[in-house]
C-alpha cells in the first residue's frame, strides 16, 4: 500500500506493478500546493504589494548580466570567477 502525503488517499500497489497510480494522483490531487514562496518575487503597484511568481529564462538572466558587467564597468573575466560560473550553471 502507498499513501498520499497530502491528502491521506491509500492506493494498493503490488511490487510488479509499482506506484504508477499514486504517481498519477500525485498530478490531480487536491491537497497539494503549487505554491512554493521561495520561488515567488515581491512586486509592487502603485497603492499595494503583492507576491507573484516568476518563471525563469535563462536569456533574460544573461541579458541582464551582461547589462550590470556593462553598467558596472566589470572586467569581462567577472564570468570566468568560480562562484558566478556555478550562478550561471556552465561549470
Amino acid at each position: 500500500m502507498v499513501k498520499c502525503k497530502k491528502c491521506g488517499v491509500i492506493y494498493f500497489s503490488a511490487s510488479s506493478h509499482g506506484t504508477g497510480n499514486l504517481y498519477r494522483h500525485l498530478k490531480t490531487c487536491v491537497k497539494t500546493t503549487t505554491r512554493n514562496l521561495g520561488q515567488m518575487i515581491l512586486s509592487q503597484s502603485e497603492s499595494s504589494m503583492f507576491l507573484r511568481a516568476t518563471k525563469f529564462d535563462p536569456i533574460i538572466f544573461f541579458v541582464i548580466l551582461n547589462l550590470a558587467i556593462i553598467r558596472h564597468q566589470l572586467p569581462f573575466k567577472f564570468v570566468e570567477y568560480e562562484g558566478i560560473r556555478e550562478l550561471c550553471g556552465i561549470c
